[in-house]
């Protein structure tokens, strides 16, 4: 179903963004303003239009910081983190390529700079545990969903969902795993079909953390697919 753009493959980026609003990732209305700067087809103009738009909520969350606004500038960088990612989407075909770089390092900055002024607790993971936990405030250990990507995702995406669990009183891990986000770009670390050898040692280290409740993980995955 058409949102907004003669171009399939972009209104369906442009669906997949505007979906975050409700997590304070994207503003429908800053998308729409966005999308009427790409030119169907062209993903150069994609890559400029979500990248510039970025850019300048960046510019807006360091000024709104310096002046001691972090809820206004927490809100402005997660956005910019979201936007970022779009920007690159169409430029994955080669990891050293210059917008892949920029855009991916840029949002992954936006998301950290949000990380640091979030009202809940947020830690990121390293290692084979490539990531974000987010836990509620007070004392632990918590229920927790740990949400592994999806091909074409990143962790930093994955933060749409975790205000809903935080609300119910779990703890949520965003994960990438071989050939997602950070495991891609950052260590070059492909995809790989046998999950079964990759998601226990995932699970092991998420259930070492203090914060989280070894007996109650979920695991839930974005299709690998999309």
């Amino acid at each position: 179903m058409k949102l907004y753009m003669d171009d399939a493959a972009f209104d369906g980026q442009l669906q997949r963004t505007v979906g975050k609003a409700d997590a304070g990732m994207a503003n429908v209305g800053e998308c729409l303003v966005i999308a009427d700067q790409i030119t169907a087809g062209d993903r150069d103009s994609f890559y400029h239009a979500w990248s510039n738009f970025a850019a300048g909520l960046v510019a807006r969350g360091d000024e709104a910081c310096e002046a001691g606004h972090t809820v206004s500038a927490r809100n402005v960088y997660l956005r910019a983190a979201e936007y970022f990612r779009q920007a690159f989407f169409f430029h994955r075909e080669d990891l050293d390529a210059d917008k892949l770089r920029a855009a991916y390092s840029a949002s992954v900055a936006a998301f950290r700079s949000a990380l640091e002024l979030f009202e809940h607790p947020g830690q990121i993971l390293t290692g084979a545990m490539s990531g974000y936990l987010f836990t509620p405030p007070g004392a632990g250990p918590y229920p927790t969903i740990m949400h592994i990507n999806g091909y074409d995702g990143t962790a930093e995406e994955l933060y749409a969902s975790v205000p809903a669990a935080l609300e119910r009183g779990y703890a949520f891990a965003a994960v990438d795993g071989p050939g997602q986000g950070g495991m891609l770009y950052d260590h070059r670390v492909p995809m790989r079909p046998d999950w079964e050898n990759v998601v226990p040692e995932m699970f092991d280290i998420l259930a070492a953390a203090p914060e989280v409740d070894e007996q109650r993980i979920v695991l839930v995955g974005r299709s690998l697919a999309g």
